[in-house]
């Protein structure tokens, strides 16, 4: 019942649009031309977070995000999900947060650095889905040719453990 209460707010309050408004010229062809803010929301009747889900109680999940681009490159972008019965007790839900802080860097008319930051937090409650990661600083390096999209990204994740990915 909580859950539809929230969902029913949430969709009312977040609507699935962008709003846009248009700045300036642009500085090449792929750039954006205007800041764009966007909001979006996700509703599942039963997560599977990180492959771990429960058949005999239902888990339905709620997730929420906005997202702020802007012309010049530095992105915030600001996600959250609600997870029903996700407790220790299975009774209550659970919360995550995630906030993300990136910068495109155009270093050729075709390469692009994107270098971000993201931080997750969890409900004190969240004890099943809560990660051992709390930080995630990763770089991504795209070159881009007419239709041809070629990507690197590496990162570096921090909490009770730490881990490199490529």
């Amino acid at each position: 019942r909580l859950m539809y209460r929230v969902l029913v707010v949430l969709v009312w309050l977040f609507p699935m649009y962008g709003i846009y408004g248009q700045y300036g010229k642009p500085s090449g062809k792929d750039s954006l031309l205007f800041h764009t803010l966007m909001f979006s929301m996700d509703y599942t009747t039963n997560s599977n977070i990180l492959s771990n889900i429960n058949t005999k109680i239902k888990q339905p999940s709620l997730s929420p995000g906005v997202a702020f681009l802007s012309k010049w490159g530095a992105d915030l972008l600001i996600s959250g999900s609600i997870i029903g019965n996700s407790d220790d007790s299975l009774a209550n839900s659970s919360l995550e947060l995630d906030i993300m802080l990136g910068y495109s860097l155009k270093l050729h008319k075709n390469l692009t650095l994107y270098p971000s930051y993201t931080h997750f937090l969890y409900s004190k409650n969240a004890n099943f889905f809560n990660s051992v990661f709390h930080s995630d600083l990763r770089l991504d390096l795209d070159y881009n040719y007419r239709f041809i999209g070629l990507g690197i990204t590496s990162g570096y994740l921090m909490g009770k453990q730490q881990t490199f990915y490529a």
